[in-house]
């Protein structure tokens, strides 16, 4: 007969091996849980990147660099180091965009600049130029509409305004500003 004690070790060997087996498994369905398109790693990246979007009509439409692209597969999204902008206007000189961090959405419908973004609208016949800082810009390219939530300075001819919000629409050349704006005009003829 098998004493107490000298079961006592056997049914604790049991256990680990149990305890063991039980691990294993839980660790190899974690593994196939995070392969494939439930993480979130690049499967292509460049340096230098430049990439031009022509119209229907086959005229230059968006001009797009950055120092670094990283493409993501899992929602075919894509990441930009120190990315810049231009938005081409048939009747216009493009406007300009530029931050430190990036990314587009997948198809391109919507291009997200961050951290210390400054926007350059040249001057036309109509409009002096303009400048536009913030930390964070949503670009609608092909609806030629820009927007922020965030504080927002803008400055032109003059003028100098701070607010919090603002929407841009691109093809009219015309800014709104939503919420807290102050505004300072220099006079004419200290300018």
């Amino acid at each position: 007969m098998i004493s107490l004690r000298g079961l006592l070790p056997l049914l604790a060997i049991g256990l680990l091996a149990l305890l063991s087996g039980w691990l294993y498994q839980q660790v190899q369905q974690d593994g196939r849980q995070t392969a494939g398109s439930q993480r979130h790693d690049p499967d292509a990246f460049a340096d230098d990147f430049d990439l031009s979007t022509l119209n229907a009509e086959g005229r230059l439409a968006h001009r797009l660099w950055a120092k670094r692209m990283e493409h993501y597969p899992d929602d075919d999204s894509t990441a930009l180091t120190a990315p810049y902008l231009e938005l081409y206007r048939p009747a216009s000189k493009p406007w300009q965009a530029r931050a430190l961090k990036g990314w587009v959405s997948s198809g391109g419908a919507e291009v997200l600049l961050e951290e210390h973004v400054k926007i350059h609208r040249p001057a036309s016949a109509q409009q002096p130029a303009a400048e536009l800082d913030t930390r964070k810009l949503r670009i609608f390219p092909d609806r030629d509409f820009a927007e922020t939530d965030a504080a927002v300075s803008y400055r032109s001819a003059g003028l100098k305004v701070e607010a919090i919000g603002m929407r841009a629409y691109l093809e009219q050349g015309r800014v709104e500003l939503l919420d807290r704006v102050r505004a300072v005009q220099q006079p004419q003829g200290t300018r």
